[in-house]
This record gives structure tokens, sequence and C-alpha cells, in this order.
């Protein structure tokens, strides 16, 4: 084949991918629009129902209520027929040898851990697989974790770049320190994994820095004097999951607060791998970058961003591109995974991405 013909085939696979993008993010913003509606529909539904048993409606409403239920069964409609839509490419996805694969050596294992939590999905989400889901302690509201399918993604990138030191943050209840440490096991690597456990506490995603720090000294100083009966749940799950699955000694498990506490928990090492998936909000995740940015490999490494739907992840995101004069490759995971290499095969990238559930084609 002549350079020119590759050149316009490759051209064309462009063109192809932006148009099949642009369709599915026109097919989720329809989906999501219809959701709002068809939420609101149920609210007035509900409040006129509740008033004609109790005999306070009026003629107006006893008409009016039909109507509602009418415009309610067709949207019920167009948000089956939208979400039919969305998951005519997952197929590819769903079916692929190599994920297959991948779930039959990883998942197997995690067997025991799934046993132990809950699934759980924000309100409105829909799955589109059993490994679209998230996890969650069964005693807690929060916090909740990767995917099966992003954790599987890690161990890939892991384990098909030969990566042998990890860096996490932050460790929530060990889930996604499961699949890394599976994988640096693979590599005979390690994996430091650091969090505060603030979540835990608050049960919120939001919290202040003051209240961050002084819960993770109050834990330090809880299991320095051996009081376990202050040992967050999670890093109790965390322990007992990386000792079910023989990680113990690859996933070191530290209590501390990003940016304060990661000098001194990062010991002089250096890392080729760092996952950030701490606070989201205003500039903790910047935050979290500048901490761990020292520490990586000048030469080579990934950085996985989770959850960079987010304005303040986003905003890491391009803090980090900017600080390390490199571009990002996005892979289109329920909570959007972005990563950033250096030294790093572009293929082994592109090869993830013909795994994710949300591909283009």
């Amino acid at each position: 084949m002549s350079p020119f013909i590759s050149l316009s085939f490759a051209f064309l696979i462009l063109v192809l991918i932006g148009v099949l993008t642009r369709r599915q993010r026109t097919l989720r913003r329809r989906q999501q629009e219809c959701l709002a509606r068809q939420a609101e529909l149920d609210e007035k539904v509900n409040r006129l129902s509740e008033a004609i048993s109790a005999n306070n409606a009026n003629n107006a409403n006893d008409q009016v209520l039909p109507a509602l239920q009418l415009e309610l069964q067709k949207l019920g409609h167009q948000v089956r027929d939208l979400q039919h839509e969305s998951r005519k490419p997952s197929a590819l996805a769903k079916h692929n040898p190599k994920r297959l694969r991948l779930m039959d050596e990883v998942l197997t294992v995690m067997l025991p851990i799934h046993h132990k939590l809950d699934r759980v999905l924000f309100p409105s989400d829909q799955p589109l697989d059993d490994l679209d889901w998230m996890h969650k302690l069964k005693n807690r509201e929060f916090p909740y974790s990767i995917t099966d399918e992003e954790g599987l993604i890690l161990y890939k990138l892991i384990v098909d770049n030969q990566l042998k030191n990890g860096y996490e943050i932050a460790t929530a209840f060990g889930y996604s320190s499961f699949f890394m440490g599976l994988a640096f096991q693979s590599n005979g690597g390690h994996l430091l994994s650091v969090d505060a456990y603030v979540e835990e506490a608050e049960e919120d995603f939001v919290y202040s820095e003051t209240r961050a720090r002084e819960h993770s000294e109050a834990i330090r100083e809880a299991i320095s004097k051996k009081q376990e009966n202050h040992v967050p749940e999670g890093l109790k799950f965390a322990r007992w999951g990386a000792e079910q699955l023989g990680l113990s000694s690859v996933v070191d498990y530290q209590v501390g607060f990003s940016p304060t506490d990661v000098d001194v928990l990062a010991q002089g090492r250096t890392f080729d791998f760092a996952f950030i998936d701490g606070g989201h909000f205003g500039k903790q995740p910047t935050k979290d970058v500048q901490a761990i940015l020292p520490f990586v490999d000048p030469d080579r490494f990934l950085i996985v961003f989770h959850d960079t739907h987010c304005d303040s992840v986003a905003q890491a995101v391009h803090f980090a591109c900017d600080q390390l004069s490199i571009p990002r490759y996005t892979l289109r995971t329920r909570n959007q995974f972005v990563v950033l290499s250096k030294g790093i095969e572009s293929e082994k990238l592109a090869a993830c991405e013909q795994l994710v559930i949300r591909q283009n084609a």
C-alpha cells in the first residue's frame, strides 16, 4: 500500500470516529434531557395523585393528570429508545476476546472482594454491562469506587508497560488498589496508596482541607496507640482485601493528606505510575498533582486521572499537561479516564480503548 493511500485511509478513519463521537454525545445529551423531564413529570404526577386521593383536587387537576401521565409514558419510551441507541457500540467491546480474557484473568480473583461490597451508581445512571458498576462498603454511603472496567484498564496499563513503582491518591476502601496491586505483583513492583479517609468520616465528597488534615492526624495517632476502634472502615477493608489477594507485601497503605504529607510518605521514591483520584473540588486535584510531580520518573511514566468530567479534576489535567509539556489521552470509561504519558508506546494506550465499552466504533 502506498503512503498516500495509507494516509487517506487514516484520514477517513479519523473522520468516521469524529462523526460517531458527535453522535454519541448527542445521544447522551438527549437521554439526560429526557431523564430530567421524566423526573419532573414524575414529581408533578405524584403531587396531583396525592391531591386527588385526598379530595383536594379541582376539576382542572383531574384533567391535567391524565395528560401528564400520557406525556410521562411517551418520555419513558424515548428514554428506552435512546438507551438502546447508546448501547449499540458497546457490543464491540463486550465481546472483544482480549476483554473477556482480561476478565477471566483478574475478576475471578476479585470474587471474594465483590461479595463484601454493594454495587452502586449515581441517581438516573444506568450500567452498560456488569463491569460498569461502581462499588461501596455495605455500611457506608460514601465513598464510591472505580468500576470494574476501569480497574481492568489500570491493570492492563501497568502490566503491558512493565511499570514497577506506583502511587495512588486516594485509597478509599482499597478497590482500585487491588487491581493495581495485582498488576504490580505481576511486574515485581509495589504501590503506595495514601488517604486521609475524610470522605468516609463525612460521608460526603466535599470537605475542607483543614478537616482532612486534622482527620488524618487523628487517625495516625490512633494507629500509633493501637486504638483499632478508631481505624477507618476503608483502611480495615483495604488491608483485609490485600491479605485475601496476597498483596500485603505489594501495597503499602499509608494515612496522610495530600499535599502536606506526600514528601514524607514518598520517602525519596521515584514513581513510574500515578493514579490521581483524591478530592474533586476547588484546587485539591491540582495540589495533588503538584505534590507528586517531583517524584515522577522524568523519562518514563503514566499518570491516570479519574473523574475528569469534574471541573476541578479537568483543571488539574491541564495543569499537569502544561507542567510536563505532554498531550493527554482520553479513555471514555464511566468516570472518564485521562492518561498522560512519556516514554510509553502510543499503541499500548490505543489497545486499551478497544476494551472500553463506550468506544466510538
